[in-house]
């Protein structure tokens, strides 16, 4: 199997996970996730790691289900999906700071999670002990 599918293959398992815990690391660079799978009683433990993080990027939709999803107290993974060209362009926009504008990002992994969408440019992904490099995409 080529690289792209054995990466989806992995990620296809995590599907409907529970996030036990999610970190957010801008020193290192790095994005974790402690996801938990229940399934005919038994608990499973997946590491899932971003690493050489470019850009990260958290849209929240509240209009699409009604449901409000923070009394669950719980987080789930819904979908994660992986496209090593790349699944969205993200750009700034600005009327007064030229900088601002040359900001921009082109996101290879899309996790879904209750009603938001976590988009992630990353250079590695490590799902448990399988670490992948993934293409520069900018």
């Amino acid at each position: 199997m080529d690289k792209t599918k054995d990466i989806k293959f992995l990620l296809d398992d995590l599907f409907g996970s529970i996030i036990e815990k999610i970190d957010f690391n801008t020193f290192n660079n790095t994005i974790s996730l402690t996801l938990k799978i229940i399934e005919n009683g038994k608990e499973t433990i997946h590491n899932l790691e971003f690493k050489g993080v470019w850009s990260h990027y958290y849209i929240k939709d509240t209009s699409s289900s009604g449901i409000d999803f923070t009394e669950t107290n719980y987080l789930e993974l819904i979908s994660i999906d992986f496209s090593p060209n790349g699944i969205s362009s993200i750009e700034c926009r600005s009327n007064s700071d030229e900088w601002f504008n040359s900001i921009a990002s082109k996101a290879n992994f899309a996790l879904e999670i209750w009603e938001g969408l976590l988009l992630i440019e990353a250079r590695y992904i490590q799902i448990d002990n399988y670490e992948f490099e993934l293409a520069r995409l900018n």
